[in-house]
């Protein structure tokens, strides 16, 4: 017990946490006074996006959240656009999902790509409603 405790309290320490606490606290705080002030648009969801996107990682953390910014972007736009196409359907949804895959592989996105399809997920499902 005294082993897991000393490697907590070197893990809260670390100044690569520290930072990872700090972004996410500030992402979380602008995407909620976003919310706050425009009520009427759906800023409820960059929260969760923010914290998808950011990661507490050491090895190329920076790298991982534009990579999944990016995603998010792309499957957000791609669930509007698909949204806008047509009336919100099963086929639509899965013509989105390809397509947001094949894009996310185009640019190389790898592990990413899934930020892409939760953030599609939310907002044509979220737009339907």
């Amino acid at each position: 017990m005294n082993e897991f405790m000393s490697d907590f309290i070197k893990t809260i320490k670390n100044p690569l946490f520290i930072a990872y606490v700090i972004k996410c606290i500030a992402g979380v705080s602008i995407c909620y006074l976003l919310y706050y002030l425009f009520p009427e648009r759906q800023f409820n969801w960059s929260i969760v996006s923010v914290l998808l996107v950011l990661s507490p990682e050491e090895f190329d953390s920076n790298k991982l959240a534009l990579g999944r910014l990016k995603s998010n972007i792309i499957g957000a736009t791609m669930g509007l656009l698909a949204y806008l196409a047509h009336d919100p359907n099963l086929f639509m949804l899965c013509a989105a999902v390809f397509a947001t895959i094949l894009l996310c592989s185009f640019l190389k996105l790898g592990n990413a790509s899934r930020s892409a399809l939760a953030a599609l997920a939310i907002v044509f499902i979220q737009e339907k409603e």
